[in-house]
């Protein structure tokens, strides 16, 4: 299910919204990912079973990750 891009919605450091499908390098953990959803909603937040807004991604050294979206504010990601 795609998820609405809103004014809330992760961005990279250049401004551009992160949308799903998007190949990214997550330099909080130096790998790149796959955008697998972005996580809005209170719904989204109970169907992913996390706590808090942010990212779930697709990486080959961890499988399924998910980061806050307050962590992806500090440090944001880049595209590849």
């Amino acid at each position: 299910m795609e998820t609405p891009q809103t004014l809330d919605a992760p961005r990279y450091g250049d401004g551009l919204v992160v949308k799903t499908g998007d190949k990214v390098f997550v330099p909080s953990e130096q790998v790149q990912a796959l955008v697998t959803a972005l996580i809005q909603s209170p719904e989204q937040q109970a169907e992913w079973s996390v706590s808090e807004p942010g990212v779930m991604f697709e990486a080959q050294e961890f499988g399924l990750l998910f980061i806050p979206a307050s962590i992806l504010k500090e440090h944001p990601l880049e595209r590849c």
